[in-house]
């Protein structure tokens, strides 16, 4: 369960950066909200693919905004003597010679560490703008990407997460949110896959010392106060579809296995991740995606691959193509994604070589 764990943090930004957000939002609401959000859910969906996608990928410059803080410094976490040191990219086109710097990001990070070294600002610095998975601010300040959000995970009218889950998951689930203060009865509306991963994301903000946001939240920000571009390489459904892509015998297994994790294995299974992506060590994660397999139990393991394949690869494959469109067009973006999509077979970097481009890591 452990790599599982870690490989889905990794690889799927929205898991903390919105969950969390949304836990924070929702849990205040009631029923006639959740009603209201279904209403405004349906008139969303009438859209075109072609309008959402231009409504999640409008850049928003706030002018005003105060830059964070920019920590580097040498030190990564106590035992760590690798230095921070993570994985950078570039591929080339030669044809044109257009460049992108590439790296692969991590989702959450270890309060008071390096956000990133100063090669890293290097790049962001001459670079017009990001290119991140999602800017997943607009969830945290438009209600409409609030109220889409929130839609991919609501059940059929009528329909409760009761009628998915067996009771006693059910009832060990409802327990673990009220003792966290994450309840709220109007989730019971809500999929196994909203459950799975509000406990994920509740009990990420349980280990202590760590920073619910990570690296590529840190560049939106960053960007935005400095009044650069910041582009979604993804749009919303495309992050929804695959966050919500697991069935309800694998949400199950994902509930249990989180619930009866203890604190410390939470902790610890982080920290190693953290090293990892510091480190820029690309092939550990490669790695440990391939062997969470093995974590699962054989009669889901069919529904754990469908839903990595939907969740890594098949992204990948959207990323690489966006990639190739900043190639092309010789944009001066600084393109970054979670580190699983940069490793490994499969990874946006190898496919970028499959399209003729010419990739190296240059950190």
């Amino acid at each position: 369960m452990k790599k599982r764990l870690t490989a889905l943090i990794i690889a799927a930004g929205l898991l903390c950066s919105c969950s969390t957000n949304t836990q924070q939002q929702t849990t205040t609401t009631t029923a006639e909200t959740t009603t209201a959000a279904t209403t405004a859910a349906e008139a969303e969906t009438t859209t075109t693919a072609e309008t959402t996608a231009e409504v999640v990928t409008e850049v928003s410059i706030e002018t005003e905004a105060a830059k964070p803080a920019v920590i580097i410094t040498d030190h990564v976490v106590e035992g760590n003597s690798e230095g921070l040191t993570p994985a950078v990219w570039q591929a080339t086109d030669p044809e044109s010679g257009n460049t992108l710097k590439m790296m692969g990001t991590i989702h959450i990070i270890p309060d008071g560490t390096s956000v990133v070294p100063q090669y890293v600002m290097d790049i962001y610095n001459e670079s017009a703008g990001v290119a991140v998975e999602y800017d997943v601010s607009k969830v945290q300040t438009d209600l409409v990407i609030q109220i889409m959000y929130l839609s991919y995970f609501m059940l059929d009218d009528g329909e409760l997460v009761s009628d998915h889950l067996s009771p006693e998951t059910y009832e060990a689930a409802k327990a673990y949110l009220t003792e966290q203060g994450l309840y709220n009865e109007a989730y019971d509306a809500y999929s196994p896959s909203f459950w799975e991963n509000l406990i994920t994301s509740g009990a990420i903000t349980n280990i202590e010392g760590m920073k619910e946001s990570g690296v590529d939240s840190y560049f939106i920000e960053l960007a935005k106060a400095d009044g650069k571009e910041v582009r979604s390489i993804e749009t919303l459904e495309i992050q929804m579809e695959a966050l919500t892509f697991m069935t309800d015998e694998l949400c199950e297994y994902n509930i249990n296995e989180m619930l009866s994790l203890e604190a410390e294995e939470m902790e610890e299974s982080f920290m190693e991740l953290y090293n990892m992506w510091a480190s820029g060590d690309a092939d550990a994660l490669a790695d440990s995606e391939t062997e969470s397999l093995e974590d699962y139990p054989e009669d889901i393991r069919a529904d754990y691959e469908a839903y990595n394949q939907k969740l890594l690869y098949d992204r990948n494959v959207g990323m690489a193509e966006k990639a190739a469109e900043y190639i092309e067009n010789g944009d001066n973006i600084f393109y970054m994604v979670g580190m699983l999509h940069m490793s490994g077979e499969g990874s946006v970097p190898e496919l970028l070589e499959e399209m003729g481009y010419t990739v190296e890591r240059i950190y």
